[in-house]
């Protein structure tokens, strides 16, 4: 077997615990027709079409007309909800794709941080105490109480 591979299976148990966590979102939302809505979740009923004004600095529809220059800022946000969406799959399957999409890149990236930091300054500590460490920073960035404190179920049918 080679380094590569030895490599990959090490790191099977940590890509499994991710896409556990990352299908949390399927336990939140197991009843029919519920989305998850609220402050910060940003999530429109039409993706493609809210996807599109990302393309635009005015929006006319607002008071005659608005400044929506900072739109542009959210177009790689979006336009994840749009390509799911533009694939014919419902909002709320477009919700929990999305919400996958980013638990699962919050979790790799924080699991990275944490090995980069532990790589540089904590090379003498025990490594199961590490492994562990890290597991925690990532469970605790992706299920951060101040993202999901606010967000509420709506029913949108």
């Amino acid at each position: 077997m080679t380094d590569y591979m030895k490599r990959i299976l090490q790191k099977l148990p940590i890509i499994f615990l991710f896409l556990f966590l990352a299908i949390i979102p399927f336990i939140w939302l197991q009843k029919q027709g519920y989305m998850i809505n609220g402050v910060d979740t940003n999530f429109p009923l039409d993706p493609l079409s809210w996807f599109l004004q990302r393309f635009y600095v005015w929006n006319p529809a607002i008071n005659g007309g608005v400044d929506w220059s900072s739109s542009v800022s959210a177009f790689f946000f979006h336009g994840l909800q749009a390509f799911f969406y533009s694939f014919g799959f419902s909002v709320i399957t477009t919700e929990k794709l999305t919400l996958i999409f980013w638990f699962l890149l919050l979790g790799f990236s924080m699991y990275y941080l944490f090995g980069t930091i532990q790589e540089l300054y904590l090379k003498k500590a025990d490594a199961l105490a590490l492994y562990l460490a890290r597991i925690t920073a990532v469970i605790f960035y992706v299920f951060n109480m101040l993202n999901t404190n606010y967000v509420s179920v709506r029913d949108i049918q």
